[in-house]
């Protein structure tokens, strides 16, 4: 996903579900970089979450 930042643009970020017996949370991890649009920022991140795969 994306959000806008103060500047009017958008950063990636990561939302990863976290799973504790029966209770579910989501944690949202804000990466770096910002971009024009929406779009291009939600590639980015699946760029790195690409990346971290990789390495694992």
């Amino acid at each position: 996903m994306a959000e806008a930042t103060p500047s009017g643009r958008f950063r990636p970020v990561l939302v990863m579900s976290r799973v504790d017996g029966a209770e579910v949370s989501d944690v949202a991890v804000p990466l770096e970089g910002e971009y024009d649009d929406r779009l291009a920022a939600e590639e980015a991140g699946k760029d790195a979450l690409a990346a971290m795969v990789r390495h694992c």
